[in-house]
């Protein structure tokens, strides 16, 4: 069976507009994807509210995505496709972090993976990076700078080959998560994305 990992902020965990709830397990897009790809492939998630694509988050460790990543390779077995869904939170006008710096943060989770982790044909684990949301929250509740978004979305553009835009999917009220019902767009993009991947590279 193929194993696929998930990472990523509160669009992963499946947080409701506004509030600290999740959106119903079957309804998330990492339950949606799972199902799409059957019996051959298990999806797991592990999103966190807040999580940065970086660890420079001193004042509240548990959302350093880096901290968190590096135990989970350390404890589990090679992925054959990671799915990075950071970069948004970095964006916060607090932080003060480039474009180039979050991709720079977002790249470090494939080349940590790429020293580790090989088939035995020598395959290394695929990545698939999920760009952050065209958002268009209100300052005092998501303070964030959309140009240095729209940077990252290009230079992600230009680095990776497997990258899933946000910009057509339809955000929630609070205007940084994902609507309920765009669960399963988002999914199909990435369900997509593994099928072309699979028959171009035999994933």
């Amino acid at each position: 069976m193929k194993k696929i990992l998930c990472f990523g902020d509160s669009n992963t965990w499946g947080q409701v507009a506004y509030v600290e709830n999740q959106i119903a397990e079957p309804l998330r897009w990492t339950s949606i994807l799972d199902n799409k790809l059957g019996d051959d492939y298990e999806v797991t998630s592990d999103g966190v509210c807040a999580r940065i694509a970086g660890s420079y988050e001193d004042v509240k460790p548990r959302l350093n995505g880096k901290k968190d990543f590096e135990k989970i390779i350390k404890n589990h077995k090679c992925y054959e496709i990671i799915i990075i869904a950071l970069g948004t939170n970095d964006l916060k006008k607090r932080y003060n972090r480039s474009s180039k710096m979050i991709v720079s943060d977002l790249s470090w989770y494939e080349d940590v993976v790429s020293k580790r982790c090989l088939d035995r044909e020598g395959k290394s684990t695929k990545f698939i990076y999920v760009a952050p949301p065209n958002f268009n929250a209100e300052k005092d509740y998501f303070d964030a700078d959309e140009i240095v978004r729209a940077e990252v979305v290009e230079l992600l553009m230009q680095k990776k080959d497997n990258v899933v835009s946000f910009n057509d999917l339809e955000l929630s009220r609070d205007g940084v998560h994902i609507s309920i019902g765009d669960h399963e767009r988002h999914a199909q993009s990435i369900f997509e994305m593994i099928s072309l991947m699979t028959q171009n590279e035999g994933i």
